[in-house]
């Protein structure tokens, strides 16, 4: 009986012992680390005001492009046309009276714009292929250059002629609608630009070489020159 109460409290001593050595289970659920926490908090927080700047970095951007793109047409396209008042014509330069042109691209070929005009080049050398001249200065030359699609190619015939000052040269026997004529060089503007009709004269009273062309086929080589000697 001794020896059976003796093991009975060795028993309960051991007991004590485990509960001493082992923590009581806890329904208490584990508190977050906040180390772990702290960067996914720490990130959104600062992801606020990069995102901010961010936005801000584009909508400056956006404004800045357009505020340039604003500022590039307003150049390119120099002054408003309603700033000028009637009989000026608005240039990058500003309003310019009595103009005619602001860049030379508008002006036809053979010319370039200064102070407002579109100003007629001089003819250079051999100009339309034109090294030797028919000479038609005589008094009862007949100084009629035919036009159109003759012989199988777009032509002006005779190509190359000189003339006297002060004579008329007259283009004829084709349709200005379908070879429109533009002189493209030349001491003066003394062969007007013309888009209709079939026949047309022209004076000339300046000397110097001339140039002119079909508009629509002096590619395919429709083109002439008259030399106007004293």
């Amino acid at each position: 009986m001794k020896e059976l109460r003796r093991l009975v409290f060795a028993a309960a001593a051991v007991a004590a012992s485990a509960a001493v050595l082992i923590p009581a289970c806890s329904t208490e659920p584990p508190r977050p680390d906040a180390g772990v926490d702290a960067g996914p908090v720490d990130a959104g927080a600062d992801a606020g005001p990069i995102a901010d700047a961010g936005a801000d970095a584009g909508a400056d951007a956006g404004v800045d492009a357009g505020l340039d793109a604003g500022a590039d047409a307003g150049v390119d396209g120099g002054v408003d046309a309603g700033a000028c008042n009637p009989g000026l014509k608005a240039c990058d330069g500003g309003c310019i009276s009595s103009a005619s042109c602001c860049f030379s691209a508008e002006c036809l070929q053979g010319r370039t714009c200064q102070a407002g005009a579109c100003v007629l080049q001089a003819c250079g050398a051999g100009v339309n292929g034109c090294t030797t001249f028919t000479d038609l200065s005589a008094p009862a030359a007949d100084r009629t250059i035919t036009f159109g699609f003759i012989g199988g190619s777009f032509v002006f015939s005779p190509k190359c002629i000189s003339v006297k000052q002060g004579q008329s040269v007259t283009f004829t026997g084709g349709d200005f609608s379908v070879h429109p004529l533009l002189q493209t060089c030349g001491p003066v503007e003394a062969i007007a630009h013309t888009t209709s009709g079939t026949t047309a004269s022209f004076t000339l009273n300046t000397t110097g070489d001339y140039g002119y062309l079909c508009e629509v086929h002096h590619t395919l080589g429709m083109s002439g020159a008259i030399r106007v000697v004293p």
